[in-house]
């Protein structure tokens, strides 16, 4: 998976390219599935994701409620390999934001990775009948 390959990249990966197999479960079968990032939005909505294979990062776009402007954010995904969320890990996350124009009205969300360029572009389509491209 995407996320695993970045997990693997990030903390220096398998020797000899070998692939990791799921942990078993007391009973002998393959352990349940679990939670690996579990983030408050402060004050918004994620109504869109893409993964944003270049910088390792998944994209939101982001309804904000009432007084909070909509938005894209740019999540890594080193903060779900990395065990947990502290207090610094936690102002990481939302640096990578890019706030919407007043009333824009996120509702769907597409990323573009150009890797020779080294450059990641997100367009945004809004409800007032614009497009956004951060």
């Amino acid at each position: 998976s995407l996320l695993l390959a970045a997990c693997e990249e990030h903390f220096g990966g398998l020797a000899g390219g070998a692939r990791r197999t799921p942990p078993l479960a007391a009973g002998g079968g393959a352990a349940a599935p679990s939670v690996l990032l579990d983030v408050h939005l402060q004050g918004g909505t994620a109504v869109a994701l893409d993964w944003d294979s270049l910088g390792q990062r998944v994209a939101l776009g982001i309804a904000g409620g009432p007084g909070i402007g909509d938005r894209v954010s740019f999540v890594p995904l080193s903060l779900a390999c990395g065990g947990g969320l502290g207090e610094e890990a936690a102002e990481l996350l939302f640096q990578g934001e890019v706030a919407l124009p007043a009333g824009a009205g996120i509702t769907d969300l597409s990323v573009c990775c150009l890797a020779e360029e080294g450059a990641t572009y997100a367009a945004a389509a809004c409800s007032d009948g614009g497009l956004r491209l951060v």
